[in-house]
Formats: structure tokens, sequence, C-alpha cells
């Protein structure tokens, strides 16, 4: 196994295509991506409804020293647009 930092982040599914170009610019070059997630947050509950209206969460695990630059590209979609991100620990299975 390969010890890895986990990104998980939501945000409005219609700035997943920035972000994710963001971040390839920025060296990611493998994520995954659901689209249409719902749940409920510090604004209230997010209903699902296909659309733009909907959140899409976004998958990134990285080395440790990839991980400040690419919080540092997603920082500024938060601000932005809402969402979050969440950083933990992960251990990737070699295969």
């Amino acid at each position: 196994m390969k010890t890895m930092k986990r990104i998980e982040v939501i945000l409005p599914e219609g700035e997943t295509d920035d972000l994710i170009r963001a971040m390839e610019g920025s060296g990611v070059g493998a994520y995954t991506l659901i689209p249409s997630v719902s749940g409920r947050g510090d604004r209230g509950r997010t209903p699902h409804a296909a659309g733009q209206l909907d959140n899409s969460y976004l998958l990134v695990a990285c080395e440790e020293d990839h991980l400040h630059p690419l919080v540092e590209t997603i920082r500024p979609f938060l601000r932005r647009f809402g969402g979050i991100c969440l950083v933990s620990d992960a251990q990737w299975v070699l295969h």
C-alpha cells in the first residue's frame, strides 16, 4: 500500500468542468467525478434536481507534496461558489 492524501470536493455541478481544468493545469491527472449529488450542509438541504443546480462530488488521491498546490487551486472555487473540500489520509492499494 502507498500513503496518499484523499481530497473530496463538493461543488455546484456547473463549476466542476472549470475546476477540473484548473486541477489538470496544476498537475492532477486522475480523479473520479460523481454528478448530481444531494445532501444537507450549512446552507440547508440540497434537493436532487437534474440540471445546473445540482452538486457534484469530486474525488482525488494525491501524494502529500502535491496537496498544498491542489488545495490552493480548489480554494478560489469554494470562496466563489460555496461547497466543501475535505482532506484526509488514505492508503492506496497497489495492484
